[in-house]
């Protein structure tokens, strides 16, 4: 869930959360599926450079190639926001920290 106002915002926000390089730190998706999906601490996945192996970011990677993608489009800012927390509680993401 994000925040991206105008096209160029949004696919720049895409590129960078999947991206498939071996730098994690430039996305915090991708540094919270590392987290999530293998136990590093949040540090060791935001380090720059990036001090994580190859492998392991090939899971994060994988992992990413299977979430489905969409967004909703909507009136202005304050219904975004409603929108993002009514869809928090509903479907409590592991990703998204309240």
């Amino acid at each position: 869930m994000g925040e991206a106002k105008g096209a160029e915002r949004l696919r720049g926000r895409l590129r960078a959360h999947l991206r498939t390089s071996v730098d994690l730190s430039r996305s915090t998706l991708r540094a919270s599926v590392a987290v999530q999906l293998l136990g590093v601490a949040r540090s060791t996945a935001r380090k720059r450079p990036s001090v994580m192996t190859p492998e392991r970011v090939a899971a994060v990677n994988q992992w990413l190639r299977a979430c489905e993608l969409a967004w909703v489009v909507c009136q202005d800012a304050a219904a975004a926001h409603h929108l993002e927390s009514t869809l928090r509680i509903e479907w409590l993401p592991p990703l998204n920290r309240m």
